[in-house]
């Protein structure tokens, strides 16, 4: 699962994902997949974005989805991640490139 709200970085991971064999499912905001987690077992990685726009941060949301049981969550960000050592309801923080290669 990604969560960002620029669409250039959900499509470029939607490309490599599909070229390296891989599902995404992509959404803009995290209430979107807040929607839909359900549905998501709760070994799913997730990536979501620290920044999403409209003062929404995805700390705060990775908060939420850890404390709904969610364990794989990864922060995917341009900010140095020296800025969010230690936040423990995260796996990792990771630059914008998918995990599985470039598109």
């Amino acid at each position: 699962v990604l969560i960002d709200d620029d669409p250039l970085v959900r499509m470029s991971w939607a490309v490599a994902a599909k070229r390296a064999g891989r599902e995404l499912k992509a959404y803009p905001d995290a209430a979107s997949f807040i929607k839909e987690a359900a549905s998501f077992p709760k070994e799913t990685p997730i990536y979501i974005d620290s920044d999403l726009g409209e003062g929404q941060r995805g700390e705060a949301a990775a908060r939420e989805l850890y404390a709904s049981g969610f364990r794989e969550i990864f922060l995917e960000t341009g900010h140095d991640p020296a800025e969010f050592a230690g936040a423990s309801h995260l796996k990792g923080v990771r630059g914008k490139e998918p995990p599985w290669g470039a598109g």
